[in-house]
């Protein structure tokens, strides 16, 4: 009877953060640059950050000898990458957990009912539901204008990503009557914020949704049937096409760094359109110095990324932003990475005017 009881707590949806945390433990690794293993460890294992010594991995606990198999003189960094996390209550202060991320989204909708629309678009594989914040002027028509994808915690240990894209949804409404920049963004393009993605992760503090790393579900032109076991990406997935968005960005932390297509492969995009990459990510780093180029470049070849998916099926201005240099800083150190994203952002919407 107990177990039973167990199991079926375990079932229901969660609508705050979950110190349940036994889904996943994640450890990373320090990997050497001259590995020459690396083309495999990127196919089966998560390549987060490049650094002077080499190359960090995330590894689940258990695929770690797998994993040592391709690294053998690996350096165990973190046990546990996100023991502060399940451990730490204090570090969480200051973050919203899922309930209040969805009464936020839902309130702007009564707030500004000319500007704002809460749209769902799903249902996550634990019930969570899905949905986007969508923000025109005239929000409750489809008008013939660019339509922008701004998205947060895919994966759902990030949570400054979600702290940053509800503060930048929150200057855009509040700024539209006074502030003639986010006047002609709002009047002119139709934005919709998805501030988590991943909510299975992200009310667990978990990274990854069932095991899978949410950003690796996406299919690329080598595998095109790639994917289809993490539900919250399949419906991203749906929504992106059935919305016929213009362009996106996939808010991630952290790292600061702005990247492009490609990641599955070191080959670059046609010229032309590397050159559109590259001209406006460098203009989105004029001011926070964040380090902008193809992902496969900046960091190492990664396959199934959501940029790579959105630029491939809809010819997307897709993007990957790394924010910060931490997934979940102070929350003292909240308003500066704001800050540090505002004119990022701006610059990518006005490029749709």
């Amino acid at each position: 009877m107990k177990f039973l009881i167990f199991t079926l707590l375990l079932s229901l949806p969660s609508t705050s953060f979950s110190s349940d945390s036994s889904e996943e433990v994640i450890r990373s690794f320090q990997v050497s640059k001259q590995n020459q293993n690396l083309p495999k460890i990127a196919r089966d294992f998560e390549i987060v950050k490049r650094n002077k010594k080499g190359f960090v991995v995330y590894v689940l606990k258990e695929e770690v000898p797998k994993f040592l198999k391709l690294a053998t003189h690996a350096v165990l960094l973190e046990k546990d990458i996100n023991s502060a996390l399940k451990n730490n209550k204090t570090l969480l202060a200051g973050y919203k957990d899922f309930s209040q991320v969805q009464k936020i989204i839902k309130d702007y909708q009564t707030d500004f009912p000319a500007l704002a629309k809460f749209v769902p678009y799903g249902k996550s594989k634990k019930g969570q539901p899905l949905f986007a914040l969508k923000i025109s002027d005239n929000v409750q028509r489809e008008e013939n204008e660019r339509k922008i994808m701004l998205t947060a915690a895919t994966h759902g240990d990030e949570l400054i990503t979600v702290e940053v894209l509800m503060a930048l949804t929150k200057k855009l409404l509040y700024g539209y009557a006074k502030n003639p920049r986010f006047k002609e963004i709002i009047d002119n393009s139709e934005i919709y914020i998805i501030p988590v993605v991943n909510p299975d992760g992200f009310t667990r503090r978990s990274r990854y949704a069932g095991r899978y790393d949410p950003n690796r579900q996406y299919p690329w032109p080598a595998r095109p049937n790639a994917g289809g076991k993490v539900p919250s990406i399949n419906a991203i997935m749906k929504f992106y096409e059935k919305i016929n968005f213009s362009g996106s960005i996939d808010f991630h932390a952290s790292g600061k760094m702005v990247m492009f297509p490609w990641g599955y492969t070191r080959d670059n995009i046609r010229a032309a359109e590397y050159k559109i990459f590259n001209d406006l990510t460098k203009a989105m780093s004029t001011q926070n110095n964040y380090q902008y180029g193809a992902i496969s470049r900046v960091i190492y070849v990664a396959k199934g990324s959501s940029a790579d998916y959105y630029y491939w099926k809809n010819n997307g201005l897709a993007l990957g932003v790394e924010l910060a240099s931490q997934k979940v800083p102070s929350a003292s150190k909240i308003p500066r990475i704001v800050k540090e994203a505002e004119e990022m952002t701006w610059t990518f919407l006005e490029h749709f005017l």
